[in-house]
């Protein structure tokens, strides 16, 4: 059995192989989201750009979870398994991936407050505040408008399809 060079170049393979179908997964969930907002009749902005941004960026950041524990649990499983599986975890993984995005996103200016003043414990409690209830928040009541009925399916079956390629380093183990 001869084993192929390993080291940086292996890892340059496995991450090249992944990395376009995290961008592929990314830009699935943004132009989903961008044709919600145009069927629901809202004017393109600069909030609604941001908005289907961080859709897109969810749905890359789900796929690369996604891709982790597939890499982690489901290693010696086919590809129906591997579709089934991705077909049960992409809405949960997405939707925090969704909850991470507005966290971020939403509490930049209260986390620029804490790094310009580290001692400010009013910084530090409306950090924690967005982090949680705010971010939370956002989820619950405004991602139902732009996921439901049609984006969420389409956006949990474009995650699941990023599962079924494995690399070869994936078939050999």
């Amino acid at each position: 059995m001869r084993r192929g060079r390993g080291g940086l170049r292996n890892i340059g393979v496995v991450l090249a192989g992944t990395a376009w179908r995290i961008a592929l997964a990314g830009l699935a969930a943004a132009a989903l989201i961008y044709l919600r907002v145009l069927e629901r009749g809202e004017p393109i902005n600069p909030r609604t750009e941001a908005l289907i941004a961080l859709f897109g960026v969810a749905g890359a950041l789900a796929a690369l979870l996604l891709m982790l524990l597939a890499a982690l649990f489901l290693r010696r499983v086919g590809r129906p398994t591997r579709l089934l599986w991705g077909l049960v975890l992409a809405a949960p993984v997405f939707l925090i991936a969704l909850y991470a995005g507005f966290a971020v996103f939403h509490s930049a200016v209260e986390l620029e407050g804490l790094i310009a003043d580290p001692g400010d414990a009013h910084h530090l409690r409306h950090l924690i505040h967005r982090l949680t209830f705010v971010a939370a928040g956002y989820v619950i009541v405004f991602a139902p408008a732009y996921l439901w009925p049609w984006p969420l399916p389409l956006i949990v079956l474009v995650l699941a399809l990023t599962l079924l390629h494995r690399s070869r380093r994936e078939k050999r183990a």
